[in-house]
Protein backbone atom coordinates (compact mmCIF):
# COMPACT_ATOMS: atom_id res chain seq x y z
CA UNK A 1 0.00 0.00 0.00
CA UNK A 2 1.26 3.32 -1.00
CA UNK A 3 0.75 6.96 0.18
CA UNK A 4 0.48 9.36 -2.65
CA UNK A 5 1.05 13.05 -2.29
CA UNK A 6 0.71 16.46 -4.01
CA UNK A 7 -2.22 15.33 -6.53
CA UNK A 8 -4.07 17.77 -7.81
CA UNK A 9 -7.51 19.09 -6.41
CA UNK A 10 -8.80 17.61 -9.67
CA UNK A 11 -7.46 13.97 -9.59
CA UNK A 12 -10.07 11.46 -8.89
CA UNK A 13 -9.80 8.02 -7.85
CA UNK A 14 -10.37 6.56 -11.50
CA UNK A 15 -7.38 8.93 -12.58
CA UNK A 16 -5.26 7.72 -9.58
CA UNK A 17 -6.23 3.92 -10.66
CA UNK A 18 -5.53 4.54 -14.07
CA UNK A 19 -1.73 5.57 -13.90
CA UNK A 20 -0.70 3.64 -10.91
CA UNK A 21 -2.03 0.60 -13.15
CA UNK A 22 0.62 0.97 -15.48
CA UNK A 23 2.81 -0.44 -12.91
CA UNK A 24 0.58 -2.84 -12.00
CA UNK A 25 -2.65 -4.52 -10.96
CA UNK A 26 -4.62 -2.45 -8.48
CA UNK A 27 -6.78 -3.94 -5.52
CA UNK A 28 -8.02 -0.02 -4.72
CA UNK A 29 -7.20 3.36 -5.56
CA UNK A 30 -8.94 6.48 -3.13
CA UNK A 31 -7.90 9.98 -2.78
CA UNK A 32 -8.73 11.30 0.42
CA UNK A 33 -11.61 13.95 0.62
CA UNK A 34 -13.07 16.40 2.86
CA UNK A 35 -15.95 14.83 4.68
CA UNK A 36 -18.33 17.89 4.63
CA UNK A 37 -17.04 19.83 1.10
CA UNK A 38 -16.16 16.19 -0.77
CA UNK A 39 -13.36 18.32 -1.76
CA UNK A 40 -10.03 16.45 -2.31
CA UNK A 41 -7.35 16.39 0.38
CA UNK A 42 -4.49 16.78 -2.17
CA UNK A 43 -3.40 12.87 -0.93
CA UNK A 44 -4.28 9.02 -1.39
CA UNK A 45 -3.38 5.57 -1.14
CA UNK A 46 -3.24 3.04 -3.93
CA UNK A 47 -2.84 -0.45 -3.12
CA UNK A 48 -1.39 -3.00 -5.25
CA UNK A 49 -1.97 -6.87 -5.24
CA UNK A 50 1.91 -7.72 -6.37
CA UNK A 51 4.49 -6.20 -3.73
CA UNK A 52 6.94 -5.55 -6.79
CA UNK A 53 4.06 -3.66 -8.49
CA UNK A 54 4.66 -1.35 -5.61
CA UNK A 55 8.69 -1.28 -5.80
CA UNK A 56 8.46 -0.42 -9.28
CA UNK A 57 6.01 2.26 -8.42
CA UNK A 58 8.68 3.71 -5.39
CA UNK A 59 11.66 3.81 -7.73
CA UNK A 60 10.71 6.67 -10.70
CA UNK A 61 8.87 10.11 -10.00
CA UNK A 62 5.32 10.99 -10.92
CA UNK A 63 3.29 13.54 -12.43
CA UNK A 64 -0.60 13.25 -12.23
CA UNK A 65 -2.68 15.92 -14.12
CA UNK A 66 0.46 17.68 -14.96
CA UNK A 67 1.57 17.74 -10.92
CA UNK A 68 4.43 16.10 -9.48
CA UNK A 69 3.67 14.01 -6.84
CA UNK A 70 5.47 11.34 -4.13
CA UNK A 71 4.80 8.07 -3.40
CA UNK A 72 5.43 6.54 0.20
CA UNK A 73 5.20 3.18 2.05
CA UNK A 74 1.80 3.57 3.64
CA UNK A 75 2.04 1.72 7.51
CA UNK A 76 2.03 -2.03 6.67
CA UNK A 77 -1.15 -3.80 7.90
CA UNK A 78 1.40 -6.35 9.55
CA UNK A 79 2.72 -3.72 12.31
CA UNK A 80 1.18 -3.60 15.39
CA UNK A 81 -1.32 -0.76 16.31
CA UNK A 82 0.16 1.87 17.99
CA UNK A 83 -2.17 3.04 21.01
CA UNK A 84 -5.16 5.35 19.42
CA UNK A 85 -5.16 9.11 20.34
CA UNK A 86 -6.80 12.12 19.22
CA UNK A 87 -3.32 14.32 20.07
CA UNK A 88 -0.04 14.56 17.93
CA UNK A 89 3.49 16.38 18.55
CA UNK A 90 4.92 18.10 15.76
CA UNK A 91 8.48 19.22 15.44
CA UNK A 92 11.11 21.18 13.14
CA UNK A 93 8.52 23.98 11.30
CA UNK A 94 9.83 26.20 9.53
CA UNK A 95 9.63 29.80 10.79
CA UNK A 96 8.15 31.08 7.57
CA UNK A 97 5.24 28.91 8.58
CA UNK A 98 2.19 31.04 10.25
CA UNK A 99 -0.10 29.73 13.04
CA UNK A 100 -3.01 29.99 10.68
CA UNK A 101 -1.21 28.13 7.86
CA UNK A 102 -0.40 25.35 10.73
CA UNK A 103 -3.83 24.86 11.51
CA UNK A 104 -5.23 25.00 8.08
CA UNK A 105 -2.48 22.30 6.86
CA UNK A 106 -3.99 20.38 9.19
CA UNK A 107 -7.42 20.62 8.48
CA UNK A 108 -7.27 18.11 5.66
CA UNK A 109 -7.10 15.33 7.76
CA UNK A 110 -10.09 15.84 9.96
CA UNK A 111 -11.92 18.08 12.39
CA UNK A 112 -9.85 19.89 14.85
CA UNK A 113 -10.04 20.52 18.60
CA UNK A 114 -7.26 22.61 18.48
CA UNK A 115 -4.19 23.54 16.83
CA UNK A 116 -1.29 25.62 18.06
CA UNK A 117 2.23 26.80 17.92
CA UNK A 118 4.15 28.06 21.18
CA UNK A 119 6.07 31.74 20.49
CA UNK A 120 9.57 32.03 21.20
CA UNK A 121 9.20 35.63 23.29
CA UNK A 122 13.07 36.40 22.85
CA UNK A 123 13.06 35.91 19.25
CA UNK A 124 9.42 37.52 18.08
CA UNK A 125 8.95 34.13 16.43
CA UNK A 126 7.58 30.74 16.61
CA UNK A 127 9.42 28.00 18.48
CA UNK A 128 9.45 25.48 15.47
CA UNK A 129 7.06 22.98 17.57
CA UNK A 130 3.16 22.26 17.56
CA UNK A 131 0.20 20.54 19.14
CA UNK A 132 -3.26 19.55 17.44
CA UNK A 133 -6.10 18.00 18.56
CA UNK A 134 -8.39 15.69 16.31
CA UNK A 135 -11.88 15.48 17.17
CA UNK A 136 -11.33 11.99 15.67
CA UNK A 137 -8.51 8.69 16.28
CA UNK A 138 -8.77 8.42 12.34
CA UNK A 139 -7.50 11.74 11.11
CA UNK A 140 -4.12 10.89 13.69
CA UNK A 141 -3.94 7.65 11.84
CA UNK A 142 -4.07 9.58 8.34
CA UNK A 143 -1.53 12.03 9.65
CA UNK A 144 0.81 9.10 10.72
CA UNK A 145 0.34 7.26 7.24
CA UNK A 146 2.05 9.85 5.28
CA UNK A 147 4.89 12.09 5.52
CA UNK A 148 4.58 15.73 5.75
CA UNK A 149 6.61 19.22 4.08
CA UNK A 150 5.49 22.55 5.23
CA UNK A 151 6.98 25.17 2.81
CA UNK A 152 9.24 23.18 1.41
CA UNK A 153 10.64 21.32 4.78
CA UNK A 154 9.92 18.09 6.24
CA UNK A 155 8.36 17.92 9.52
CA UNK A 156 8.59 15.47 12.12
CA UNK A 157 5.15 14.43 13.92
CA UNK A 158 4.58 11.65 16.65
CA UNK A 159 1.65 10.55 18.30
CA UNK A 160 0.56 12.07 22.15
CA UNK A 161 -1.18 9.08 23.76
CA UNK A 162 -3.38 9.90 26.27
CA UNK A 163 -0.77 7.56 28.88
CA UNK A 164 2.29 9.31 28.46
CA UNK A 165 0.64 13.59 28.40
CA UNK A 166 0.93 13.92 32.20
CA UNK A 167 4.52 12.70 31.86
CA UNK A 168 4.97 14.95 28.49
CA UNK A 169 3.52 17.95 30.30
CA UNK A 170 5.99 17.49 33.21
CA UNK A 171 9.08 17.53 31.29
CA UNK A 172 7.96 20.37 29.07
CA UNK A 173 7.24 22.24 32.09
CA UNK A 174 10.80 21.38 33.59
CA UNK A 175 12.35 22.26 31.02
CA UNK A 176 11.24 26.08 30.63
CA UNK A 177 13.77 28.68 31.37
CA UNK A 178 12.34 30.34 34.55
CA UNK A 179 12.76 33.54 34.88
CA UNK A 180 13.80 35.69 37.73
CA UNK A 181 12.38 34.95 41.06
CA UNK A 182 9.88 32.69 39.13
CA UNK A 183 9.60 28.69 40.86
CA UNK A 184 8.81 25.78 39.78
CA UNK A 185 6.80 24.58 42.73
CA UNK A 186 5.93 26.01 46.27
CA UNK A 187 7.82 23.50 48.05
CA UNK A 188 10.34 25.62 49.08
CA UNK A 189 8.55 28.54 49.38
CA UNK A 190 9.77 31.47 52.34
CA UNK A 191 7.94 30.69 55.16
CA UNK A 192 6.65 26.99 54.62
CA UNK A 193 3.00 28.83 53.48
CA UNK A 194 2.42 26.14 51.30
CA UNK A 195 4.80 23.24 52.30
CA UNK A 196 2.57 21.65 54.06
CA UNK A 197 0.60 20.51 51.14
CA UNK A 198 3.15 17.90 50.00
CA UNK A 199 5.47 20.24 47.95
CA UNK A 200 3.72 20.51 45.01
CA UNK A 201 0.61 18.19 44.89
CA UNK A 202 -2.21 20.39 44.55
CA UNK A 203 -4.17 18.44 43.38
CA UNK A 204 -4.97 17.68 47.44
CA UNK A 205 -5.79 21.12 48.32
CA UNK A 206 -7.84 21.42 45.17
CA UNK A 207 -10.09 18.56 46.27
CA UNK A 208 -9.95 20.14 50.32
CA UNK A 209 -12.13 22.73 48.48
CA UNK A 210 -13.82 21.07 46.31
CA UNK A 211 -11.56 21.49 42.96
CA UNK A 212 -10.20 18.41 42.97
CA UNK A 213 -9.39 15.25 40.85
CA UNK A 214 -12.85 15.32 40.23
CA UNK A 215 -13.21 17.97 38.66
CA UNK A 216 -14.45 18.23 34.69
CA UNK A 217 -11.60 19.05 33.07
CA UNK A 218 -7.30 19.93 33.16
CA UNK A 219 -5.95 22.46 35.59
CA UNK A 220 -3.15 24.63 36.76
CA UNK A 221 -1.87 25.53 40.09
CA UNK A 222 -1.19 29.27 40.37
CA UNK A 223 0.03 31.10 43.01
CA UNK A 224 2.41 34.66 44.63
CA UNK A 225 -0.99 36.12 43.36
CA UNK A 226 -1.51 40.22 44.39
CA UNK A 227 -4.15 40.96 46.99
CA UNK A 228 -5.81 43.28 43.89
CA UNK A 229 -6.08 39.79 41.47
CA UNK A 230 -9.74 38.66 41.06
CA UNK A 231 -10.91 35.57 39.58
CA UNK A 232 -12.16 37.89 36.40
CA UNK A 233 -8.67 39.02 36.23
CA UNK A 234 -7.18 35.37 36.38
CA UNK A 235 -10.10 34.04 33.56
CA UNK A 236 -9.23 36.77 31.27
CA UNK A 237 -5.50 36.18 31.55
CA UNK A 238 -5.33 32.88 31.21
CA UNK A 239 -8.54 33.22 28.10
CA UNK A 240 -5.68 33.84 25.83
CA UNK A 241 -4.60 30.21 25.95
CA UNK A 242 -7.59 28.46 26.01
CA UNK A 243 -11.54 28.35 27.27
CA UNK A 244 -11.48 28.90 30.90
CA UNK A 245 -13.84 26.67 32.34
CA UNK A 246 -13.41 27.76 36.48
CA UNK A 247 -11.19 29.72 38.28
CA UNK A 248 -11.42 29.00 42.26
CA UNK A 249 -9.14 31.68 44.75
CA UNK A 250 -9.86 29.98 48.01
CA UNK A 251 -10.50 32.88 50.69
CA UNK A 252 -8.36 33.25 53.88
CA UNK A 253 -9.85 32.21 56.75
CA UNK A 254 -9.80 35.02 59.07
CA UNK A 255 -11.35 37.64 55.97
CA UNK A 256 -13.48 36.11 53.65
CA UNK A 257 -13.28 39.18 51.32
CA UNK A 258 -9.80 38.28 50.47
CA UNK A 259 -8.14 35.29 48.85
CA UNK A 260 -5.23 33.24 49.97
CA UNK A 261 -2.73 34.37 47.12
CA UNK A 262 -3.04 31.20 45.50
CA UNK A 263 -5.59 29.46 43.09
CA UNK A 264 -6.56 27.17 40.57
CA UNK A 265 -7.00 27.50 37.12
CA UNK A 266 -9.31 24.63 34.93
CA UNK A 267 -9.16 24.29 31.48
CA UNK A 268 -11.14 22.25 28.59
CA UNK A 269 -8.45 20.82 27.05
CA UNK A 270 -4.61 19.67 28.03
CA UNK A 271 -3.68 21.63 24.93
CA UNK A 272 -4.22 24.74 26.95
CA UNK A 273 -2.35 23.55 29.67
CA UNK A 274 0.42 23.17 27.09
CA UNK A 275 0.00 26.32 25.95
CA UNK A 276 0.49 27.88 29.53
CA UNK A 277 3.88 25.68 30.09
CA UNK A 278 5.23 26.77 26.93
CA UNK A 279 4.77 30.59 27.28
CA UNK A 280 7.35 30.83 30.02
CA UNK A 281 6.96 33.67 32.85
CA UNK A 282 3.53 34.84 33.29
CA UNK A 283 3.09 38.16 34.76
CA UNK A 284 -0.63 39.56 36.38
CA UNK A 285 -1.46 42.77 37.64
CA UNK A 286 2.45 43.64 37.66
CA UNK A 287 3.86 40.50 39.50
CA UNK A 288 4.92 37.55 38.12
CA UNK A 289 2.91 34.73 38.88
CA UNK A 290 4.10 30.93 39.76
CA UNK A 291 2.75 27.84 37.48
CA UNK A 292 2.67 24.62 38.48
CA UNK A 293 0.05 21.58 37.06
CA UNK A 294 -2.54 20.10 39.02
CA UNK A 295 -1.83 16.34 38.42
CA UNK A 296 -4.91 14.45 39.27
CA UNK A 297 -4.37 11.71 41.89
CA UNK A 298 -5.30 7.73 41.75
CA UNK A 299 -6.49 7.15 45.20
CA UNK A 300 -4.03 8.27 48.03
CA UNK A 301 -1.51 6.24 50.30
CA UNK A 302 0.21 7.88 53.11
CA UNK A 303 3.84 7.81 52.45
Amino acid sequence: KLAVLGLPWETTEDTLKAYFSQYGTLECAEVMKDRYTGKSRGFGFVTFIDPASATRALSVEHTIDGRRCEAKVALPKGEPSPPRTTRIFVARIPPSVTESQFKQYFEGFGKLQDAYMPKDHSKQGYRGIGFVTFASPDSVEKVMAVKHWMNGHEIAIDRATPKEEPAALKNIFARLPMGPGQRRSFDNEAGGGLARFGGGSWDVLGAEYGHGAGGAGPRIFIGKLTKDTGEADVKEYFMRFGYVMDVYLPKAKDNKAEHRGFGFVTFETDAAIQRVVSHGQHRLKGSTIAIDIAMPKVGCSGG
